[in-house]
């Protein structure tokens, strides 16, 4: 699995960290650190072809500004996965350029996972998954409530995560906005 994402800027990365620990300590939730990278997902593929999407990135970095994101308050999905979440607030400036990206990643990736298409992309920074303790959900989110998160974050990067199954994600590309590529590796696990 490969995905574009957006790495926290600090003091929201290691915040995010933070949060991690205390929903382990008093929940016992750690499955998140399976991307131990605090961030929120653009797109997820099976597999993008990096010989082309790279290029294609650098280009469209290199032309494109910081964008202001808004995170704020706590969301949940439910059902057969739950999950517990900051909220990512759909500004214009943000669906504008997460279109742009989907049409960009799109040429060049292989099955991609449509819960991040433009018509039902939920942005979002996970906090908890697939370990919840059953009928915790709702503490779970009451306590994150609690928090009171509202942070503004001004993004700059996109870098591409990838995971091989029963693996931990790994950044093998990093794109810096108003620079371009300014990290390519190879993931150690591949």
């Amino acid at each position: 699995m490969q995905a574009l994402v957006s790495t926290l800027p600090e003091p929201f990365y290691t915040e995010t960290l933070l949060l991690w620990d205390e929903l382990e300590a008093r929940f016992g939730v750690r499955y998140v650190r399976v991307t131990p990278i605090p961030h929120f997902t653009w797109q997820i593929a099976d597999r993008y072809d990096l010989s082309m999407l790279v290029p294609a990135l650098d280009q469209y970095t290199r032309a494109r500004r910081p964008l202001q994101v808004k995170v704020k308050g706590v969301g949940t999905f439910e059902g057969q996965e739950e999950v517990v979440f900051l909220k990512v607030q759909r500004r214009k400036d943000l669906l504008r350029c997460h279109q742009q990206v989907w049409e960009l990643l799109g040429e060049h990736s292989d099955t991609i996972n449509p819960l991040y298409s433009p018509e039902t992309w939920i942005p979002h920074v996970t906090l908890a998954m697939h370990d919840i303790p059953a009928g915790k959900l709702a503490e779970i989110r009451a306590f994150v409530r609690a928090k009171q998160v509202d942070w503004e974050i001004d993004v700059e990067n996109f870098d591409i995560l990838t995971q091989e199954e029963g693996g931990v994600a790994e950044r093998t590309h990093r794109f810096i906005f108003g620079e371009g590529l300014v990290l390519s590796q190879p993931a150690k696990n591949s």
